[in-house]
């Protein structure tokens, strides 16, 4: 009889490992399912991402060398003729700061 229940006892502590495997199993088959759509999300952005950065980078020409003086000057001047253009002096006010200064000058004299 002693043997009987010895084998009954090992059953049960074999069917309780079996269960506690097969959960196991369960909770490692979600995990690995949840990591393979990181990584697939992760290459779907990376590809989206480096296409969108290749169209950057063929669409621009950086440079970053040092502007020069007549490249300074030429953005100034075109900065001053975009206010003038874009600003009506309807009151006879200076309409960018450079008049104003020159009309100020022109007081003071």
């Amino acid at each position: 009889m002693p043997y009987i229940l010895q084998m009954r006892l090992q059953m049960e502590a074999l069917l309780a490992e079996k269960s506690r495997l097969g959960n196991e199993n369960a909770n490692l088959k979600r995990e690995n399912q949840c990591l393979h759509q990181l990584v697939e999300y992760h290459q779907i952005t990376t590809q989206d991402l480096s296409a969108s950065y290749e169209q950057v980078i063929r669409g621009t020409c950086l440079d970053f060398s040092s502007p020069t003086s007549s490249m300074i000057e030429a953005a100034d001047n075109e900065d001053d003729s975009e206010v003038a253009k874009t600003t009506p002096n309807i009151f006879g006010f200076a309409t960018s700061l450079d008049e104003s200064c020159h009309e100020e000058a022109g007081m003071s004299k």
